[in-house]
């Protein structure tokens, strides 16, 4: 077999790269390069979109999201920093897993307070990066049981990257 053929049979198709790519690592990809770029000064319109698709693709494999009255505009009040200072209080790859933990635990069903700690410890990561501390949150989080945690932790997540990502 020559080196062409070789090569032909390993290139994937657009699809099946798509399939190899996780939502979550994704979206952790895309928000990371954004931000070398917003700090470059050379995020346009055209990266923003696409960072959005991929959010938007993340939201799909995490939904239903039940949303908490209020949760937005307080979110909206208390985020103080832009999305690229996520990565100053966790790595791209760290990211990526959380995102992908989060789907991989709303698909699974079973939680346990083990996963409900380790989410929650994201979440406040996350939300410190951004100016917030998840203890002023709490009339939002109810950890009564590790499934009402874990989707509340998830909406919690979820509208803050909205709010982040589309603040730009």
């Amino acid at each position: 077999m020559d080196w062409i053929e070789e090569f032909t049979e390993n290139i994937k198709t657009q699809e099946e790269i798509q399939e190899s790519i996780s939502y979550g690592t994704a979206l952790a990809e895309i928000v990371s390069m954004s931000s070398v770029l917003k700090g470059l000064g050379e995020l346009d319109d055209d990266i923003k979109g696409v960072m959005l698709r991929r959010f938007d693709q993340w939201l799909d494999a995490i939904s239903p999201v039940i949303y908490s009255p209020g949760l937005a505009e307080v979110l909206g009040d208390k985020i103080k920093n832009g999305f690229e200072a996520i990565f100053n209080e966790m790595t791209e790859e760290e990211f990526a897993e959380f995102l992908d933990r989060l789907i991989e635990l709303k698909e699974s069903g079973n939680v346990s307070l083990n996963d409900v700690k380790e989410v929650f410890f994201w979440t406040a990561k996350l939300l410190n990066s951004l100016g917030v501390d998840i203890a002023e949150l709490s009339e939002f989080v109810d950890l009564s049981d590790p499934r009402t945690a874990l989707s509340n932790l998830t909406t919690l997540t979820a509208i803050t990257l909205a709010i982040t990502l589309s603040r730009g």
